[in-house]
């Protein structure tokens, strides 16, 4: 029982029941057993008795003559007794008998029938003259024989007696066992228990009244001792927790004050943001409040594309524009900060600095990213939790007042372009009808004098007819400028439908490569590109006979945006536009209005190379500020 003592009330439980179990099923499956093995011993006793009253007969119809009737009835005695002899119940008990003495017996009436008493019985029913003879040697053996059969009869009684001693043996032990098995358990239930469950309640008293110094002796390796164990640790723990119920209140006064210093800077971020969605000192007095709670001495506020040599838009930096570049993008790519859309550190490689890491914040607004709020993070500093999560809450503001300053910015586009397609159908029902008629009354002046014979007069009528094609053609480019949409996506999906649109009417294969950050554009400088690219394509299509063509848009220098459209086609002479055509007059006052500058020569493959550089609105407006933004020049992956 010491040995048990080890072991947990689970496990001697468990035992206990299954010993109970076991003597249950040992008592059932030995009653099933021996009934099995008993079942047909009455039978076959009762078939190993008629042995000795077949015999008896058999030695009667010997004795009543020597007759042809009862030679016949011999043999049927005499097939009688081999079947009973033979029987299944018979020869089975035999089988299944305990003891070799049944066997034996049985054998030897099976001997001494085939080779003493059968032979005579087949010597009388041949009738070989010697039938008497038969018969009396048949009386003679019958007594000993039917001995012999007495002696199975016993065997089988024995056998039978013996099978059903043993099953009151196997049932008697079970009983006394599982009597034996269940004072045990109610023992070890008492001692295992009942005691330390009683010493585990005395404990419980003392500790609730605050007495901490009670110890339970119980502490064994099954449940309750490993409950009283934890009792006395328990009290130990409160013990300690009493002395040091100052430092903890230190530590929660701590954890307030974090709390808040993240909702004052969340309060003050919401408040920024709400006043100021699209200022530039917004986004630098965020990321100021966010350096000065992680103790970051650089960080950045990016805007960028999610593909590889997409533009990074730079809203923020701490240190001045070029040192930021200088810090994060000259070691690292746009990817690299927008990782996969969840907050990640990334090592940032300087050999002239000591090793620093990145701490990456994603932009998030309704599952899109924007961009990443960038800190420097000292080499050995550690962010802690509640820091880490009020940067990632910034983010979502910083993301929620991107996304907002996007949708204003659809908004205004939309306005503007509804503005603009009034405009035109004021033009169209207006100026366009007056010239459409003045073009049809030079048209009847002309047909007044047919044979020109006054060389003024005709003259006068050139020169107004052709006035009125080009104000006409001048008029009906602008009516296409006004009635020129921009689609929800803004530039880029614009110029993707308008690649997809010329590439189709033309059979030229057209490539775009869009590497500009569309955010820093205004509308009125979307549609200027745009209509300047569609231009440039009309006359790749028109005029260049070319076999490949390609638009790409980037930021050159961290400021200055590039819209280049090539062909390899005839090429262009940029001096001098063909008569009657106003094309490129109508880019270059384009990018004029867009304070950039339009070049057009041949391109390196020998075709027409068309040019527009500009500096966005966004990045003028801030380089003349006192601390402006800057964007970084993203590297390809």
């Amino acid at each position: 029982m010491a040995i048990l003592q080890r072991y947990s009330l689970r496990l001697r439980l468990g035992l206990a029941m299954a010993l109970i179990v076991a003597m249950s099923l040992m008592g059932m499956v030995s009653s099933l057993v021996i009934a099995s093995l008993t079942h047909g011993a009455a039978q076959a006793i009762n078939m190993a008795g008629s042995l000795r009253m077949q015999t008896y007969h058999l030695e009667t119809l010997m004795l009543s003559g020597d007759t042809a009737a009862s030679r016949q009835a011999v043999i049927a005695a005499d097939r009688q007794f081999q079947k009973t002899l033979n029987a299944p119940p018979l020869t089975d008990s035999v089988t299944h008998s305990f003891g070799f003495d049944t066997s034996q017996k049985y054998s030897e009436v099976s001997h001494r029938w085939r080779t003493e008493m059968e032979p005579l019985l087949l010597a009388f029913a041949q009738g070989r003259g010697n039938g008497s003879a038969a018969t009396q040697r048949f009386a003679a053996s019958a007594p000993a024989f039917v001995k012999v059969i007495n002696g199975l009869v016993t065997a089988l009684q024995n056998d039978t007696e013996s099978k059903t001693s043993l099953l009151r043996l196997i049932q008697g032990v079970g009983l006394f066992t599982t009597l034996v098995v269940v004072y045990l358990l109610f023992w070890a239930m008492h001692r295992g228990v009942l005691d330390p469950l009683n010493e585990l309640l005395t404990a419980a008293r003392r500790v609730s009244t605050g007495d901490f110094s009670y110890r339970l002796v119980h502490v064994g390796d099954d449940e309750l001792g490993q409950l009283g164990h934890a009792l006395n640790s328990m009290s130990e723990e409160l013990s300690k927790i009493y002395g040091q119920l100052e430092q903890r209140i230190q530590k929660r006064t701590t954890e307030l004050e974090q709390s808040n210093q993240s909702l004052e800077l969340l309060y003050n971020v919401s408040k920024r943001l709400a006043e100021a969605p699209q200022a530039a000192s917004s986004y630098r007095y965020v990321l100021q409040e966010t350096e000065r709670l992680t103790g970051s001495s650089h960080g950045v506020i990016c805007v960028a594309k999610r593909h590889p040599g997409g533009t990074a838009l730079m809203l923020a930096s701490s240190p001045d524009p070029e040192d930021a570049r200088l810090h994060f993008c000259a070691h690292s790519t746009c990817l690299d900060c927008l990782g996969d859309g969840h907050t990640h550190i990334w090592p940032l490689a300087d050999p002239k600095n000591p090793p620093t890491q990145v701490l990456s914040v994603p932009l998030l607004e309704q599952g899109h990213n924007y961009g990443t709020l960038s800190l420097k993070i000292a080499d050995g500093a550690h962010v802690q939790p509640w820091q880490m999560q009020t940067i990632e809450t910034v983010g979502r503001h910083l993301g929620v007042a991107l996304g907002a300053a996007q949708r204003a910015a659809q908004e205004r586009r939309i306005a503007l372009l509804e503005e603009r397609a009034a405009i035109a159908r004021e033009l169209h029902d207006s100026i366009a009808q007056s010239l459409s008629y003045s073009k049809i009354q030079v048209a009847r002046l002309r047909a007044c004098h047919p044979d020109g014979s006054d060389p003024r007069l005709a003259a006068i009528v050139g020169d107004l007819g052709e006035g009125l094609n080009s104000a006409y053609r001048q008029l009906r480019e602008l009516l296409t400028t006004f009635r020129l949409q921009l689609p929800e996506g803004g530039l880029e999906s614009a110029l993707l439908q308008t690649v997809d649109e010329f590439s189709a009417k033309s059979g030229i294969p057209i490539t775009l490569d869009d590497r500009l950050s569309h955010f820093l554009l205004s509308t009125n400088e979307e549609i200027n590109i745009l209509q300047i690219v569609r231009e440039a394509l009309a006359n790749i299509e028109y005029h260049a006979h070319a076999h490949h063509a390609e638009v790409a848009l980037w930021l050159e220098d961290g400021h200055a945006a590039v819209v280049r459209v090539d062909d390899d086609g005839i090429g262009l002479d940029a001096t001098d536009s063909p008569a009657g055509h106003y094309g490129l007059a109508i880019m270059r006052e384009r990018a004029q209005s867009l304070d950039g500058i339009l070049r057009v020569a041949r391109s390196e493959a020998g075709g027409t190379r068309v040019e527009l550089h500009f500096t966005p609105s966004a990045y003028g407006s801030e380089r003349q500020s006192a601390a402006g933004t800057v964007a970084a020049p993203a590297k390809g992956v």
